[in-house]
């Protein structure tokens, strides 16, 4: 009862304060009285507290003439220089709120200027701007007005600067790289600030020891698929060449994770490292794991990625006293996520020493002890594989269209065509049901060595 009284009083409150500001914003009727009325009414209005219908009152109320002036008008000299301008950015972050207002098109005009503000030495002004400019960027309406006025290449340079609103705008940039609203072509201009952006991040990512390093990681695994999609698409040709050719970026990153990956880790946090490693062998390949230079010794990475997937993979797939059989349904989503994983750095790493053992360098590359390891590591994923697939049934790999099992099976395939002294028996174990899934995947050639188990 106690807490319905304290909700209806904050509503009483908050209804008493939009009358307030209706009331003395309708008894103006000059500019100076508006002006001392909007700044009042900025401060006792507070957009962020409010409701949709309590903004449209405000707005009904108070409009957009009398602010677009403001944001024209020069401050008289007795005043502080961008007062004017700070109190009509007030009010338009106040507008920005509501979905409908931000996409007006009073609004809208006004995105050069928001674009010229977001980065402003005045503190509450840059953050005004920054949250008109991020909601702007995000309607899928008024998106495009943002990138051609130079907004996209705005955002990532407030993202990379150390600054309050930095996490804001490469929220906005994110939004604005997944939007259907947009093509590559859109956004191809901010292709070089983008790349420093990429960079800053690495740095950072290398340098952080704190719960922020993980925030770094998912931002970099969402940053480089992206570039990894989109490098190479015909609008796109070349625009992030100069980014894939820089190594020390992805020095930083590859640093970086080794810091991680060699600490205890809860499986949310391996699992966010592991999407950072994954994303980067599908832009670099599995070489860029092995340092050229750098703190860290040069094959780090390569040996404690692949020694964690092959823990993982026995610990979920492989033969335990206390699990008799495996379902795989039954397994989180977190877990399937670093199994999947597990399975494509354990293909990356097999795809890698392929090549390398066509190479006349390849000591130079990875010294013997290192391939040794890796080949104990590659051997044990393989073996919990094969287990969990000697305990499926017939019937089971009829019905079998989890990604998870499918995923393995096409690791098999990967080795199977490396590798064919290792394991014989437990292939045959289990070569009636993977014959049946690369029958069910005839139509991708990957699968091809499985069906002559």
């Amino acid at each position: 009862m106690e807490a319905a009284a304290e909700i209806k009083m904050e509503d009483k409150k908050a209804v008493h304060v939009l009358e307030q500001c209706v009331t003395l914003w309708k008894n103006t009727s000059s500019d100076n009285e508006k002006l001392a009325a909007l700044m009042v009414i900025t401060r006792l209005f507070n957009a962020q507290d409010s409701d949709i219908a309590s903004r449209k009152i405000l707005f009904q109320t108070i409009g957009f003439e009398f602010v677009n002036r403001l944001l024209k008008s020069p401050a008289p000299t007795e005043c502080p220089e961008h007062i004017y301008l700070s109190l009509a950015l007030s009010v338009l972050s106040a507008y920005a709120t509501d979905a409908d207002l931000v996409a007006h098109p009073q609004m809208v005009q006004n995105i050069p200027l928001l674009v010229e503000s977001v980065d402003h030495a005045d503190s509450s002004i840059a953050s005004d701007s920054m949250q008109c400019l991020s909601a702007l960027s995000s309607n899928s309406s008024t998106m495009k007005q943002v990138v051609s006025h130079g907004g996209a290449t705005a955002l990532c340079r407030c993202a990379i600067a150390p600054n309050p609103n930095s996490d804001i705008a490469l929220n906005a940039v994110k939004g604005l790289l997944v939007s259907e609203s947009l093509t590559l072509k859109d956004l191809t201009s901010c292709a070089p600030v983008l790349s420093s952006l990429v960079r800053s991040l690495a740095t950072q990512f290398h340098q952080k020891q704190d719960a922020d390093k993980f925030k770094l990681c998912d931002d970099m695994v969402f940053l480089v698929m992206y570039i990894s999609n989109h490098g190479d698409v015909p609008d796109g040709a070349g625009c992030f060449r100069d980014l894939v050719m820089d190594r020390t970026w992805k020095d930083h990153v590859r640093d970086g994770l080794f810091d991680v990956l060699r600490s205890r880790l809860s499986e949310d946090l391996r699992a966010r490292a592991f999407s950072l490693v994954v994303a980067m062998l599908g832009l670099c390949g599995a070489q860029w794991m092995v340092a050229k230079s750098g703190r860290v010794e040069k094959s780090s990475l390569l040996v404690i990625s692949m020694k964690l997937a092959a823990v993982e993979v026995n610990i979920h797939l492989g033969e335990s006293d206390e699990v008799s059989h495996i379902d795989i349904d039954q397994l989180s989503s977190i877990t399937k996520t670093v199994l999947g994983d597990s399975f494509r750095i354990t293909e990356a790493v097999i795809t890698t020493m392929a090549e390398l053992a066509d190479m006349d360098n390849c000591s130079d590359v990875l010294s013997g002890e290192v391939i040794l390891l890796l080949h104990h590591s590659i051997t044990e994923t393989l073996r919990a594989i094969l287990y969990y697939f000697s305990q499926l049934s017939e019937g089971d790999a009829l019905s079998l269209e989890d990604d998870i099992a499918l995923a393995a099976a096409r690791l098999v395939a990967v080795w199977c065509e490396e590798e064919v002294d290792m394991l014989k028996s437990e292939l045959s174990a289990c070569s009636v049901v993977l014959k049946r899934i690369a029958a069910s995947q005839s139509h991708n050639s990957v699968f091809a060595s499985l069906q002559d188990l």
